[in-house]
């Protein structure tokens, strides 16, 4: 049966060390991720908004190229 852990303790302690660190840090990440989610500003370009249809309530920001009259603002239209 061949050993999972490093011979050199050094080595040993490094491993056990990241092993200790990864989770804690992917917790962390998640958890920050998961607490900024309603403060999430989605970018599209106006050509992504057309298709990807944002539900509505979802704060989303236009960004790119827009020429006078192509884009239009379906809420202020009536």
């Amino acid at each position: 049966m061949t050993r999972l852990l490093p011979k050199s303790p050094k080595a040993r302690r490094r491993l056990v060390i990241l092993a200790a660190v990864a989770p804690v840090l992917t917790l962390a990440v998640g958890l920050t991720l998961w607490g900024l989610s309603d403060s999430i500003s989605y970018f599209y370009t106006p050509s992504q908004a057309a298709t990807a249809r944002p539900p509505p309530g979802r704060s989303v920001q236009l960004g790119g190229s827009f020429r006078r009259g192509v884009w239009r603002n379906t809420e202020m239209a009536g």
